[in-house]
């Protein structure tokens, strides 16, 4: 029994080590350049409070963030002094 666990202990030691050889690793795969389009501003999922710090480029922005600016304004128009509650 005593020979037993230096047998055991080699084997668990070195059962980590074999798997690590350079054929465990998946191969490589080698991309291309390519461009990539650039990620729409989703304007529509700003918050409210923040409309302010979106800085568009296109027409399409520009009516993007009027729409959003309006949705915001009928969620708040209740809370507007000059209106009062509906």
């Amino acid at each position: 029994m005593p020979t037993a666990f230096p047998l055991l202990f080699m084997l668990a030691v070195s059962a980590p080590v074999a798997a690590e050889t350079p054929t465990a690793q998946p191969p490589i795969e080698r991309w291309s350049p390519a461009v990539r389009p650039a990620s729409e501003l989703a304007i529509a999922q700003w918050p409210c409070d923040r409309l302010s710090e979106v800085t568009v480029v296109s027409d399409k922005q520009q009516r993007q963030l009027r729409e959003r600016k309006k949705q915001c304004l009928q969620r708040y128009q209740q809370f507007i002094p000059a209106t009062g509650l509906r």
